[in-house]
């Protein structure tokens, strides 16, 4: 069984959150890893040799949540894009990518144009699941608890 990740060790999944390697299977002819998310009683089987191109990676350095951290409490939102639809689909697309910045950047813009403006349902979801990937990959790759995490955030975006 080929992979680039080992029992034991957590990942993040772009659109789930943080998860925890439990195993690695075989189904037929192809590996899963059978993940264990953190936040959820879920555990999602991925296939091994598609988890990078599903942005599937590790947790960020802690010096990657200070560069987030700062992007966040610099960011300005350019012009906000009229259909919720195509914006929908640009920031699925983005959160697909697995990069943090791109994860911090669909928070922020979500965050700050509700500051502006009422967002739709469909938005204030988005954000808070994109808010919560968010914390749990901060906590993580600081070593501190959510809960501390969530402090410091939201003295950041206030």
């Amino acid at each position: 069984m080929a992979g680039k990740f080992k029992v034991g060790e957590l990942i993040v999944y772009p659109t789930k959150g943080v998860g925890k390697i439990v195993g690695i299977e075989r189904l037929g002819e192809e590996d899963f890893y059978i993940i264990e998310l953190l936040e959820k009683d879920i555990q999602i089987k991925i296939p091994v040799e598609r988890a990078g191109a599903m942005g599937v990676r590790r947790p960020v350095s802690p010096e990657k949540v200070k560069k987030v951290l700062s992007m966040l409490k610099n960011y300005r939102v350019s012009k906000v894009r009229n259909n919720w639809n195509k914006r929908q689909k640009i920031y699925r697309e983005k959160l697909r990518t697995g990069k943090i910045e791109d994860t911090a950047e669909v928070f922020a813009e979500l965050y700050y144009s509700s500051q502006r403006k009422q967002l739709s349902f469909g938005e204030k979801k988005l954000m808070e699941q994109v808010r919560s990937i968010l914390l749990q990959e901060l906590a993580v790759s600081s070593g501190s608890s959510v809960e501390n995490i969530e402090e410091e955030f939201e003295k950041i975006i206030s």
